[in-house]
């Protein structure tokens, strides 16, 4: 049935063309070939027009996505920044507390006030390091996302059992937590890679 019906409209618009084509004369058909080139060349200029368009759009998005992941490193390395610095201050500590034993370790009073005058600003330093940090691994959890913020608290963690293990003087736990340190501490590549996924 469908066939039939495409034939009839088929017959139909070749006797419509004949028709036109026997009963126009040079100006009519000059004017059906300029439409008919016009109409051509709208559709190309509608063909040309949607794919600007649709370039514009795979390109703002790109723009987006490059937005997105700059700030993401920003992120990134303001966090990272601060924890190496933290670290640096715990590292402070922890060799001017090492200097001081060694000077004065057969005069535990003289040994005691050099400790309160040379590591408590250091270690009051190292404190307010580490309050610092971790609201900022938790506001950014967005630009960190899962992975990456469970490892920056991990490393967190780790450099707060470094940080009590050594203000405590407890060398077994002070050990153990620098080679969880080690283990857990991000590099760059690692980042970059995770940044990219």
């Amino acid at each position: 049935m469908s066939n039939k019906k495409s034939n009839c409209w088929l017959s139909l618009y070749k006797k419509i063309v004949r028709s036109t084509y026997k009963e126009t004369n040079f100006v009519q058909q000059l004017c059906l070939t300029i439409i008919d080139k016009l109409f051509i060349a709208l559709l190309i200029v509608a063909a040309v027009s949607c794919i600007n368009i649709y370039q514009e759009k795979i390109k703002a998005k790109e723009l987006f996505s490059n937005e997105i992941a700059k700030r993401r490193v920003e992120v990134i390395s303001t966090i990272w920044t601060r924890m190496f610095e933290w670290e640096s201050a715990i590292n402070d500590v922890i060799v001017q507390a090492s200097e001081i034993h060694k000077t004065y370790e057969n005069d535990p009073k003289l040994e005691q006030t050099e400790l309160k005058t040379k590591v408590k600003p250091l270690f009051d330093k190292a404190v307010k390091l580490r309050e610092g940090i971790k609201p900022i691994v938790e506001n950014n959890f967005f630009w960190l996302g899962k992975n990456l913020s469970k490892e920056f608290n991990e490393y967190h963690n780790n450099l707060v059992d470094l940080f009590n293990a050594a203000s405590k003087s407890e060398k077994d736990k002070y050990y153990e937590a620098t080679k969880r340190i080690n283990a857990s501490r991000p590099d760059v590549d690692t980042i970059l890679r995770k940044i990219g996924k």
